[in-house]
Parts: C-alpha cells; sequence; structure tokens
C-alpha cells in the first residue's frame, strides 16, 4: 500500500495529505503540468477546429488521464472537475454537443481551476477555492447535448470480456507475436467501500499503465457513470508476469479479493448481441503496447539541478583545458625543455580538448528543449486578449520544435508575453476599423522561430495598423524622453525605435493590459541582458515585425578577447559586426564626440579605457576598433589590441561587488587570469544617456 506524503512541519486545518509517496506526488506535478499544457493549447485549436475527431480525442484523452492520476492521489476535488470536464467532451465526442464558445469558455475556466488543484499538491495545502459551481456548469452543458442519449444497461449486465470480435482477436495474435500474453484479471472491493466508482477507476488505469486493456467489465464508461458495482474484469495484454499485475492492483485501497491468471486456450467468440467491445484496440496498438515494456529503461528523468551542475562542471573542464592549451604553447616556445615531452604534453593536450568538446556538445544537448515548452501557452494568452479587447485575431505558430537551452527557455516568456499583449492592444484594429480600411476582419499575429548560426530568432508579426512615427514623437516629447528639437532630426526609423525608451507609452488610457509604459523597455532590457537584441520594423497601416535575436545558450559563449592595457575583456561575439584598425587622424568629432567614417555611414566610438578607467600607457598608441551593433543601435568600442576569438565560461561577479556597470559577468583564461565580459546592451544605454 502506498504511505502518504509527509506533512508540513506545522499542519493546520488546511493541510492535506494524500494516498501517495513523496515521489508519487512529484511524477503527478511533472504529467499534471504536461497534461495542462498539452489540455491549454488543444482547446484554443479545437475553437478554430471545432469539428476536428482526432483533436477532441486528443483533448478527451489528456482529461482521461488527469482524472484517472488524481483519482489515484485520492484528490477528489480534482477528480470530480476532471470528471465533468470528460462528460462534455464525451458529448462533443459523440455528436450531441457543438463545439461553441461558451464550451471553450467553460473548458479553458476549467483548466486554470485546475492548476489551482495541482498547486494544492505542490503545498500539501487546501486553497480554499469551491469549484463546485464550476462543475455544475460544465455539467449543465453535458446535459443540453445529452438529450435523446440511450440509456445505459442494467448494472450487472456487462459482456463476457472473453467474448472478442476479429479486431480483437487480431489484436491478441499481435500482442502474441511480440512477446506479450493475454491474462484475464478480476479484482472485488470490499462491501463497505466507500468509493467503488473511484476505485474501479484506480484499478482500470492500473491495468492500462501495464499493459494494453483489450476489454473490461464494467466498462470504463460504465465505471464513470457510476454503474460498476464492487467488481472489476478485464482482459489484459501485457509483457509482465501474474504476480507484477496482482501487486500493482494491491496497492489500491477498499480491495477485498484480486485473481490474475493466463486466458485459457478456449477461442475466444463475438458476444451474443454482435456489439463491438467496450474497449477493443487496434492490433498496432495492442502490439504498440506490448513491445512497451522492451523499450523502457531507453530515458530517464534526470533533476535540472543535476544538469546545471554537470554543466558548471564541464565549464571548470573548458577553463583546464585552455590553460592545458597555453601551457603547451609556452612551453614549445621555451627552450631546455625535452621536445619528445613538449609533443607528449601537447598531444595529450588535444586529446583532452577533444573529449572536453565532446563532454561540453552532449551536456548541451540534454539541457536543450524544444521552444515549444513556452510556444504552448501563447495561444491561450491571445485568444483571452483577443476576447477581452473584442477583437478577432488568428494566431499561427511555426518552428515550434526549434531547440535552444533550459536557461534561456526560463528567460525568453516573459519578452514574448509582452510583445504579443503589444501586437492584439495596440497592433490588430477591431473588426469595424478593419473593414473601413478594406482589410478582413480577423487580424493574425504570427509567431515564428527558427536558428540561424549560433542564435535563435524569434520573430513576432501581425498585419495590424502599425506604429505612427509623428505619434511616437508627439509622445516622447510631451513624456520628456526627447526634446522638439531631436524628435524634428529623427528620421521615421529611428523615432520607431522610440518605443523601447522607458516610460515611454502612446496608449489613451491605462489598463491591466498596457498603458503604463512599463511595456517594450521591458522587453528590450530583458533580452540585452541575456546579450540578445531585438528590433522592430513597420509599415503603417500594413502591421508591425519585432524580430528577437538571442544565444542559444547563456552559459559558454564565444567572445572576441580585446586588450586595454594590461586588461583583458570578452565581447560577445553575437554582438560583433566587424574588426578594423584605425589611425588617430581618421578619428573626427561630431556634437563633441568621437566618430570614425565606416562605408559611408557615423560610426559613434566609445573608448574601453574611459568607460572602465581602464589605466593605459601613454606609449600605448595602438587603436583597433571593434564594431558591435545591437538592433538599429552600433557603436565602435576603442581597444588597445585584439587577442581573437575564444570560447569562455560565464561566470557571474560575486554578490559583494553588486551589479557592475557595462559588465554582465566574468570568466577565466587559460593563463588563470579573470577578464571581465562587456555587457554591450548596457555601454549602448551609457552612451545614449539611458540609466
Amino acid at each position: 500500500m502506498a504511505k502518504s506524503a509527509k506533512r508540513p512541519q506545522r499542519p493546520d486545518d488546511r493541510t492535506l495529505t494524500f494516498d501517495a509517496t513523496e515521489e508519487d506526488l512529484k511524477v503527478f506535478l511533472e504529467d499534471a503540468e504536461e497534461q495542462l499544457e498539452l489540455l491549454d493549447q488543444a482547446v484554443v485549436r479545437l475553437e478554430q477546429a471545432p469539428d476536428s475527431a482526432e483533436l477532441v480525442q486528443e483533448i478527451f484523452r489528456a482529461a482521461h488521464t488527469l482524472k484517472g492520476s488524481s483519482g489515484t492521489i485520492g484528490h477528489q476535488k480534482m477528480a470530480g472537475l476532471t470528471h465533468a470536464m470528460e462528460s462534455v467532451l464525451d458529448e462533443v465526442r459523440n455528436g450531441r454537443l457543438t463545439v461553441t464558445t461558451e464550451v471553450v469558455d467553460a473548458l479553458l475556466e476549467s483548466l486554470d481551476a485546475l492548476r489551482v488543484l495541482t498547486q494544492e499538491v505542490a503545498e500539501l495545502r487546501d486553497s480554499g477555492a469551491d469549484f463546485s459551481a464550476l462543475e455544475e456548469r460544465l455539467l449543465a452543458i453535458r446535459a443540453g447535448g445529452a438529450q435523446g442519449t440511450e440509456a445505459p444497461g442494467p448494472a450487472g449486465a456487462a459482456p463476457d470480456v472473453t467474448a472478442l470480435d476479429e479486431a480483437a482477436q487480431e489484436a491478441l495474435q499481435q500482442a502474441k507475436l511480440a512477446g506479450a500474453e493475454p491474462l484475464h484479471v478480476r479484482l472485488r472491493l470490499t462491501e463497505d467501500c466507500p468509493m467503488p466508482a473511484v476505485r474501479l477507476f484506480q484499478a482500470a488505469m492500473e491495468l492500462t499503465e501495464l499493459g494494453q486493456l483489450v476489454r473490461s467489465a464494467p466498462s470504463l464508461e460504465e465505471i464513470e457513470r457510476e454503474q460498476g458495482g464492487l467488481e472489476l474484469t478485464a482482459l489484459l495484454v501485457t509483457q509482465e508476469d501474474a504476480e507484477r499485475v496482482r501487486g500493482a492492483l494491491s496497492s489500491i485501497l477498499d480491495v477485498a479479493e484480486i485473481e490474475v491468471a493466463p486466458l485459457e486456450a478456449a477461442a475466444p467468440s463475438r458476444s451474443a448481441t454482435g456489439a463491438a467491445p467496450a474497449a477493443a484496440a487496434p492490433a498496432e496498438e495492442a502490439s504498440r503496447s506490448a513491445g512497451r515494456a522492451a523499450s523502457t529503461g531507453k530515458s530517464v528523468r534526470i533533476d535540472v539541478e543535476r544538469l546545471d551542475t554537470l554543466l558548471n562542471l564541464v565549464g571548470e573542464l573548458v577553463i583546464d583545458r585552455t590553460r592545458l592549451e597555453d601551457l603547451a604553447s609556452r612551453l614549445g616556445a621555451s627552450g631546455g625543455v625535452d621536445l619528445d615531452l613538449v609533443e607528449a604534453f601537447t598531444e595529450a593536450t588535444q586529446h583532452l580538448g577533444r573529449i572536453t568538446d565532446d563532454l561540453q556538445d552532449q551536456i548541451m544537448k540534454s539541457r536543450m528543449l524544444p521552444i515549444e515548452n513556452v510556444f504552448n501557452r501563447l495561444p491561450r494568452l491571445v485568444r483571452d486578449l483577443a476576447q477581452r479587447f473584442g477583437k478577432k485575431v488568428q494566431f499561427t505558430v511555426s518552428g515550434q520544435d526549434t531547440e535552444l537551452d533550459r536557461s534561456v527557455i526560463e528567460e525568453i516568456g516573459d519578452p514574448l508575453i509582452h510583445l504579443l499583449r503589444n501586437a492584439v492592444d495596440h497592433g490588430i484594429e477591431p473588426p469595424e476599423e478593419r473593414r473601413k480600411a478594406g482589410k478582413p476582419e480577423t487580424g493574425t499575429i504570427r509567431l515564428s522561430a527558427s536558428h540561424e548560426e549560433n542564435q535563435i530568432v524569434i520573430v513576432v508579426e501581425d498585419d495590424g495598423r502599425g506604429i505612427d512615427a509623428a505619434r511616437v514623437k508627439e509622445s516622447a516629447v510631451r513624456k520628456g524622453i526627447i526634446t522638439p528639437e531631436q524628435a524634428e532630426r529623427l528620421t521615421d526609423g529611428e523615432a520607431v525605435q522610440l518605443i523601447f525608451a522607458p516610460g515611454f507609452s502612446t496608449a489613451a488610457q491605462v489598463t491591466d493590459i498596457s498603458g503604463r509604459g512599463v511595456g517594450m523597455d521591458i522587453v528590450r532590457t530583458n533580452i540585452e541582458r541575456l546579450n540578445g537584441s531585438v528590433e522592430v520594423s513597420t509599415v503603417p497601416g500594413q502591421g508591425t515585425r519585432f524580430v528577437v535575436r538571442m544565444p542559444l545558450t547563456l552559459a559558454i559563449i564565444q567572445a572576441l578577447l580585446v586588450k586595454v592595457g594590461a586588461e583583458t575583456y570578452a565581447i560577445p561575439i553575437v554582438s560583433v559586426t566587424e574588426t578594423l584598425r584605425v589611425q588617430p587622424q581618421e578619428i573626427d568629432y561630431v556634437r563633441g564626440r568621437e566618430t570614425i567614417r565606416l562605408r559611408g555611414e557615423i560610426l559613434p566610438l566609445v573608448r574601453l579605457a574611459d568607460f572602465f578607467g581602464t589605466a593605459v600607457p601613454e606609449e600605448d598608441t595602438s587603436l583597433y576598433v571593434v564594431a558591435v551593433r545591437l538592433g538599429e543601435r552600433h557603436v565602435g568600442i576603442v581597444v588597445s589590441s585584439l587577442v581573437g576569438e575564444q570560447e569562455v565560461v560565464i561566470k557571474s561577479l560575486s554578490r559583494a561587488l553588486g551589479e557592475v556597470r557595462g559588465v554582465s559577468g566574468a570568466t577565466i583564461l587559460g593563463d588563470g587570469q579573470v577578464a571581465l565580459i562587456v555587457d554591450v546592451a548596457s555601454l549602448l544605454n551609457q552612451m545614449a544617456g539611458i540609466r
């Protein structure tokens, strides 16, 4: 019997206990989150494709899984709500209920409620939320579509589970070819069992986990209608032995008797009524289920903290590899050393480097996740926002399988939410305005992701009203972001970039969605903090396009090492466009600032020595410029010399140092010295006077 999860140290009247171990609850929470994300996305798609039987079945199956798992741990509120959801979906699945906005709203509201109930499991604490009214609403919707349904047969009149049709017999044959055997299972509950339907459902779910439940009496539908009585008989195809099945069923509460035995050689036949079995499965499905045991063990769940630790260790190896390569080079250049020893040392260092590279590559791959983990939450957001603003929006997503490091996944969600809110609120026009402009009533928002070299590129674009540059200038002047004289000199393209300025907003009124002046500046700040960039382009009356570029990982980056006096700095290569050497006479002054002319364009300069207060010997007159760009902003960083490209491991600065302007972290070089990593975004903001 399962051991109950531990109570908090100070239990009170809101403390919850569940019929499961702590490890079981952890697995439940992971599975529940996965099913809820699937449901969130699928229910929104259902509104766009209400006639998709495959989609309805996908939603029904996910709700069914949630109901079974919540019932297994004894979370009755969650099991009851998912049962009500499933009842509605069953009516839709059987064609007796049409998918309407009311149905979708109720299902989405149920998903929000399920998240609250899932949190109760995570915290082992009753939230106090009462969703009985929501259950009644779901059941009322179901009743509206259930008129004319056939009355269920009398309890106890279940068919013989060994009476199979041709499809089920074929399933058994395929299962035997895969090495599985059919078992006849009978389970009986105690006479005083308080929740027989829940216990029978738990038993059915246990059998489903062990193999293919070809048929059961009562059927799952009868159990859900609480017409199952106290006994379950079933035909199970599995590669597990009878003792394993019996052990799994014995963990269920209120079980009085269990019988598990191989199905005898008696020839199965059609049922007397000729009806198809209640849970007959296609042959290929049974075969796939029967082979499930053969594939188990090929993948395991790993705590992300372990992956983080492994990555840190690999980072240390990368640092040591670089140091060894440096030592090998210095040994080879020095005299008086046995050349054979130097060659052997160099060879060993190179081999260690290859192994480290491979290990790093495999660790990085193990941390890679598809961006659909973020994208799956966004269709619901767009749908809810569109309804709130009375707009019609078609939301399309592509590139969900594009992979990137989980550290980036965790950070990219909020900026994308801001961009989509902006697209729905400011971009897409109301239906009437679109009609007057000769556009379809339904606006389109597209979200896509793709790889571009060592970056991920995310595009958010809409076919809305675009950005009015004149209005942006007017708002920026009114808020004191720029002066009227500066506004006059700005091109439309430059004016549009002002939407990223702190405190900027053109919203006529403050709502809970936008208009507080804390939207697009947060997007740029968060993205640039991660060594990324965001660009915007727009055509008034036609739409707006945002392009976000992010590194694939935040742990190890390619950097250009540069010297400023005796100090070494690392500039993320993702921001570098080119490097060049300049002569002092090539430097001009524009509005009191040093600049050079680069292919007809003026490139403002910033001397890294002045920015960081780094001492540079007077005789050091070398001038190298590293041209960097973030979006539409570009600058030339003046340094003493270029060292070269190198893969560096990002280390956070000590908390004692606090936040250092212009620095995003540090790295350890091959000679053991520490090099600061330049925060290009901070550098550009400082030049623009943005704090």
